[in-house]
């Protein structure tokens, strides 16, 4: 299946009703996931568990933040 006939899919998939909004975040979604499995077929992926650990650190980091940025709501 082309690109196109995909976007063609997507978007016939939607209610008749569908905003160009809908659509266009459909149509993004299906070019991030095109994206994604061009970079996992070039191997370009990340351990599961090392994402996860970035994700918390990150996490962390931005309630460090909002602490600094709120401190009367610190604990």
């Amino acid at each position: 299946m082309t690109l196109k006939e995909k976007a063609v899919s997507v978007i016939r998939s939607l209610d008749d009703d569908a905003t160009i909004d809908e659509m266009i975040d459909r149509l993004y979604l299906l070019r991030k996931v095109e994206l994604g499995l061009v970079q996992a077929d070039r191997g370009d992926v990340q351990d599961h568990h090392e994402f996860m650990a970035e994700l918390e650190l990150e996490m962390e980091l931005e309630m460090l933040s909002v602490r600094q940025a709120n401190p009367s709501t610190s604990e």
